[in-house]
């Protein structure tokens, strides 16, 4: 046998406990000289001689295979390490001050999928030297557990040593999500539709237009103040008019506000009109001058909507 391969051998089983690896051996010869690979014949016969080597070698005592290779006069190398890369891609836009922002649900404590997009939230606000805000989005009334408006900072102060800059919760902007509803009906972006929900969808599969959506916008105004006394809960909502033929359906005249008569655990049964997250977000980006939003891919949807909007 020659010595080189005996060498080769030696080291791989040194490096391996004491077992070599016919595959590993026969991958170096190959990469070695890749000429092997074309010739079947070839590829057998070493592959045959490799195996007669690492039987011998895999039999020794790990003692002996050090001694061996010692004797050959083999030095084991280190492995060359590849460096990986730590840093965050860059933002683009970052010509002014960057505002990201953070939105939860209170429905509870913050689980380590929040941590991972917080955290990623976190380490731009401090690359860029920016500002982070938490915003607890408590608009559904039915799904809130009133101990997460406890531990939410709580653990977000702890995820970012106290790296929030500042906390926000949407149960106090009722008002101000009020005042840009009147800015969409005036503008005609927005109607009240008293279709029942398998009425709209049944609507929305055929591509066609909600009669609602052709009232005058001072019957809209009209509706939309009903609903605040004279709906009942789900027999209204207030729609973005976007484009009811449009090929994906989540996109088609989606709802923004909604009737909810639970109690709120903070306003109680003040509000009983609801904005749902788009609307709710689309409203704080910009009134809160927010300029990055990092999003899973589960909200492809959602960030389209707002951009319609």
């Amino acid at each position: 046998m020659s010595h080189k391969l005996l060498e080769l051998v030696l080291e791989n089983a040194i490096r391996y406990e004491g077992k070599a690896s016919v595959g590993s051996i026969l991958g170096k010869l190959i990469s070695a000289d890749p000429h092997l690979k074309d010739s079947k014949e070839m590829i057998k016969k070493v592959s045959q001689e490799v195996a007669q080597v690492v039987k011998q070698v895999n039999a020794m005592t790990k003692e002996q295979q050090l001694a061996e290779f010692e004797k050959l006069g083999g030095k084991l190398t280190e492995k060359e390490k590849k460096e990986k890369t730590t840093t965050l891609p860059k933002l683009r836009d970052v010509g002014r001050p960057i505002v990201l922002r953070f939105e939860p649900s209170p429905s509870g404590p913050l689980h380590i999928g929040h941590a991972y997009v917080f955290g990623l939230n976190y380490q731009y606000a401090q690359e860029y030297k920016g500002k982070l805000i938490l915003r607890i989005a408590d608009t559904n009334a039915s799904n809130i557990n009133t101990q997460s408006y406890e531990l939410i900072p709580t653990d977000a102060n702890w995820l970012t040593n106290n790296g929030v800059n500042e906390f926000i919760i949407q149960s106090d902007r009722i008002d101000i999500y009020y005042d840009y509803v009147l800015k969409f009906i005036e503008k005609g972006h927005a109607y009240v539709c008293s279709c029942s929900a398998d009425e709209f969808k049944a609507i929305s599969k055929r591509k066609e237009e909600c009669p609602c959506r052709n009232h005058s916008k001072d019957e809209n105004l009209k509706r939309w103040h009903d609903m605040f006394t004279k709906y009942n809960e789900g027999d209204a909502v207030l729609r973005f008019k976007s484009d009811m033929k449009h090929p994906n359906p989540a996109m088609r005249d989606f709802p923004l506000f909604r009737i909810n008569d639970d109690e709120h655990p903070r306003t109680g049964k003040k509000y009983r009109l609801w904005p749902l997250m788009n609307f709710a977000v689309l409203v704080d980006d910009h009134e809160l001058g927010v300029t990055h939003i990092l999003r899973a891919k589960d909200h492809a949807d959602n960030a389209k909507r707002q951009e319609m909007m």
